[in-house]
């Protein structure tokens, strides 16, 4: 079903442009880190120190058997780069104090912790981020892929220790192995096992080498002198309880990259299957309805003196990070395959000061009505970048992150 975009006043056209990993987005998340570092992540089934026993013990029986690791930070942020959705919290990576890492494909990390509280939505996957200039034609040096290395796990297939699938498998306990070959995350695994931690509450995020340029960590770190860097999202999207949401979302979770001894067998991940997305049914039903509300609301604004400038429909944009950002070697912009994104495919939109009031209007299908999503939302970046995101959720929850004044957002 197409949603409509309908921008009422004066409009102009604009640029905006995305190239590489913006300062200001480094500078609020070496904030974020500093803030946040020392806060431990609250309790759930297990407490932290229970977990973070398991995690230690299983941490020196690979040491014992000759793995190396590197301690590191999930932290999350809410800073608004690469069009990101203000609804969400992010948590990233760190290792070396940067919130991306290179891994090589015997290797593996490990996160234990808990899932978030209550909430509409959460995910977690591991991307490309950058290419090096030295493995790649000059002409696509320094490539910003951001591409997503497959299907997200998220609170409809996230094992814990409630079971795989929300409201169950909220605010438990779980873990995430991450590697590109089977025995390493099975070693893990079994250190988890035999610390007390149950394998039915593990996930695994895979990384297919055939497609990657994995390469074990160098010393001193340096990712310059690699030829892919990675980035971890584990999304999390409105909570229920505020408070809780905000205590979650504020603690630094401890992470283990490990580096395999010789010696570990190699069965390397393929890459994987795509699951099928959409339900096999349409929203075609609900056609004469969002016709009427779009009629209705260019009415009820032209009365009070408000022109329609020009009406754009937005259309589905096919993104796929595994199966074509990483071997094209293009920008995927931080994809994620749980959504199905729409756009009007145009560069950009300058409204103009707030005493012209100018402002877009989006009529659009409720989707979370229609069976068809968790959760839907319009998100209008602004340019320049820095100065943030609008959304608006349709179900009824509204999140404002920017510094531009006098953009209201219907719909």
């Amino acid at each position: 079903m197409v949603t409509r975009m309908i921008i009422l006043g004066a409009l102009a056209r604009g640029a905006s442009a995305l190239v590489g990993f913006p300062e200001a987005l480094l500078k609020q998340l070496s904030e974020d880190k500093k803030n946040k570092a020392h806060m431990n992540p609250p309790d759930c089934d297990t407490t932290f120190v229970e977990q973070e026993h398991t995690a230690q013990a299983a941490t020196d029986d690979l040491v014992a058997a000759g793995w190396e690791v590197t301690d590191g930070h999930m932290i999350f942020t809410s800073a608004h780069s690469f069009g990101n959705n203000p609804s969400s919290v992010y948590g990233l990576f760190f290792f070396h104090d940067f919130p991306l890492f290179q891994m090589g494909e015997m290797d593996a990390i490990m996160w234990l912790g808990c899932t978030p509280p209550d909430l509409e939505y959460f995910s977690a996957r591991s991307y490309v981020f950058s290419k090096s200039a030295r493995t790649q034609d000059p002409i696509k040096s320094e490539v910003v892929e951001f591409a997503s290395l497959g299907d997200a796990m998220n609170n409809l297939r996230f094992n814990s220790t409630g079971g795989s699938r929300s409201p169950d498998n909220q605010n438990r306990s779980s873990a995430i192995i991450i590697s590109g070959n089977q025995p390493s995350a099975g070693a893990l695994a079994d250190a988890l096992e035999a610390n007390g931690f149950p394998r039915a509450a593990v996930n695994y995020d895979w990384m297919p080498p055939s497609i990657l340029n994995m390469d074990s960590p160098h010393t001193p770190f340096d990712l310059n002198l690699v030829p892919e860097s990675y980035q971890f999202l584990f999304r999390v999207s409105l909570f229920r309880d505020a408070a809780a949401g905000e205590r979650y979302a504020n603690s630094a979770f401890p992470l283990r990259m490990f580096k395999a001894p010789s010696g570990i067998p190699e069965d390397l991940i393929p890459v994987p299957t795509q699951l099928a997305r959409g339900t096999g049914t349409n929203e075609e039903a609900w056609r004469g309805g969002l016709e009427n509300l779009t009629t209705s609301s260019e009415s009820f604004w032209a009365a009070k003196g408000c022109a329609n400038a020009r009406t754009v429909d937005l259309y589905p944009i096919d993104i796929e990070g595994l199966l074509d950002c990483v071997p094209n070697i293009k920008q995927c912009g931080g994809d994620n395959r749980d959504a199905a994104y729409f756009s009007d495919y145009d560069a950009s939109y300058t409204l103009q000061p707030e005493g012209n009031a100018s402002f877009l209007l989006v009529t659009g299908v409720n989707h979370n009505a229609s069976g068809k999503a968790t959760y839907a939302n319009v998100v209008v970046e602004t340019a320049p970048p820095g100065d943030g995101v609008f959304n608006a959720t349709c179900n009824g929850r509204i999140g404002v992150d920017s510094t531009v004044s006098g953009l209201p957002v219907w719909m």
